[in-house]
């Protein structure tokens, strides 16, 4: 009964229309912050002379205004908008800062949408949607002496603030993960033979009608919307930067292969249809791949693709177990704990087969040519890397939430009761916790809480240190 109280008292909170305007007037505050604080570091990339401030954006800003660089770029969302801005803007330098800020912003704007409607924490998912855009690989000049030679190479952090591509790619790698998790759940059910509906006649004798079109795009929408906004964000995430398609492709093509043997071949029609939603990214992709992996470029260095076992990334560090563990210890320490929703958790599930899918890829895979020791393939890593952090984050607010109200078992669903499309715990789904569970429970929300935030402390600091201009690696 206490429990059950306390449940009711904390979902009348959350569903109070003024703590719901405290939650975003406090996230539009951080939100501007956080803006303000990435605007600082990205002006001053954009005048460095490389000395300090080092990253990868002059380059760009090249690509932005048509001059002729030694690098390829064939994904232009990036510098398409950068352009824009610069209409508006005049000032080159100053656009593309604001555009690469522009893009955090709305990566941060995604994810707490996102945070809030599959965990319901309100402002507690405010301050994790910052820990996770400011966190950072752990470091420490202890780590030289167990061969990790470098704070940032060879471990990485989901948070590169040197790379404006990586930054400008996330909005849309988050929203295609998301999306792209929901299409694996349901496409089996959901794209299976139906009986056909009578279509309205939107157009008749040669003129659109204006009372059927409405009706007919609500129709679609509500049967493909899904289909449609993943189709579309994984397109933007591979012509903003292609790293993240590239490792959710292998994931999701790896367990569409053993649903289509899993069923004896019988849901063809189902994986055909959502494999149209691959179409345009791929055709993106081999524009990509013919232009930047293939062939000689204009230095007449061969390019391709090698395969060998930790040829580039064990050049930055000699103890890559090591280094996964400091890029993410908090993931890992969630994972220990959360095991089992692997089973039940298919969002939880298909984030670390992309991690997998990514680790593997960086290990295994290196780029011929000059562009060997950039470590390309570690970009996906990264995307993995953030993606693992994004879930662990996730869990860790639904075992906050469980933890307060007094309950379990809800974060193990994938259908929760939702109302006005947020999370509700009602009577029927209220069930407590024997007293010694409760405090393991308790002790195991502490130590996620400890591990991710030493990541974002450590972010913090890893901000600060290119704030003032230090080296990045």
């Amino acid at each position: 009964m206490i429990e059950k109280n306390r449940s009711e008292k904390i979902n009348k909170i959350l569903s109070n229309k003024y703590y719901k305007a405290l939650d975003w007037v406090s996230f539009a505050g951080a939100l501007a912050a956080s803006c303000g604080a990435m605007y600082f570091l990205f002006s001053r990339q954009v005048v460095s002379d490389g000395s300090t401030y080092m990253s990868d954006i002059l380059p760009y800003i090249s690509e932005m205004l048509g001059i002729e660089t030694q690098f390829d770029f064939p994904y232009p969302v990036l510098f398409k908008t950068g352009y824009l801005v610069t209409v508006l803007i005049k000032n080159p330098e100053t656009a593309m800062a604001i555009t690469v800020m522009l893009f955090q912003a709305l990566a941060m704007i995604i994810t707490k949408v996102v945070f809030n409607k599959q965990t319901g924490a309100k402002l507690l998912s405010t301050f994790c949607t910052l820990g996770l855009f400011f966190d950072s690989m752990i470091f420490s000049e202890v780590f030289k002496k167990f061969g990790i030679r470098y704070r940032y190479e060879g471990v990485m952090s989901s948070n590169p603030w040197h790379n404006a591509t990586y930054m400008a790619a996330r909005p849309f790698m988050i929203l295609a993960f998301v999306l792209g998790a929901a299409t694996l759940i349901r496409y089996e059910q959901e794209l299976a033979k139906k009986e056909p509906v009578k279509a309205p006649h939107v157009i008749e004798s040669g003129r659109i009608d204006f009372v059927e079109a409405p009706v007919a795009l609500k129709r679609f929408l509500d049967a493909y919307g899904l289909y449609v906004g993943f189709t579309l964000s994984m397109l933007l995430a591979t012509m903003t930067k292609p790293s993240y398609t590239i490792v959710h492709m292998a994931a999701a093509g790896i367990i569409m292969l053993w649903k289509f043997a899993a069923a004896r071949f019988k849901n063809f029609r189902q994986t055909l249809l959502l494999g149209v939603c691959y179409i345009p990214t791929i055709i993106a992709l081999l524009y990509q791949y013919s232009g930047v992996f293939t062939g000689q470029g204009a230095d007449s260095v061969e390019r391709g693709i090698g395969f060998e076992i930790g040829r580039v990334w064990g050049q930055y560090t000699s103890n890559i177990p090591l280094a996964l563990f400091l890029g993410a210890a908090f993931p890992f320490i969630t994972l220990i704990f959360h095991f089992k929703d692997l089973k039940t958790n298919n969002q939880y599930r298909f984030g670390w087969q992309i991690y997998v899918a990514a680790t593997t890829m960086a290990l295994v895979l290196y780029e011929k040519g000059f562009r060997e020791w950039h470590f390309n393939f570690g970009w996906g890593y990264i995307c993995g890397l953030f993606i693992v952090f994004m879930i662990s984050a996730e869990v860790l607010l639904r075992d906050t939430m469980n933890c307060l109200m007094g309950t379990r078992g809800i974060q193990q669903s994938d259908e929760k009761e939702k109302i006005n499309g947020e999370i509700n715990v009602s009577d029927d789904t209220i069930l407590t916790e024997a007293p010694g569970k409760k405090m393991i429970n308790w002790v195991k929300l502490v130590i996620m809480w400890a591990a991710f935030g030493t990541h974002i402390l450590m972010g913090l600091r890893y901000f600060q240190i290119l704030c003032w201009g230090g080296n990045y690696m």
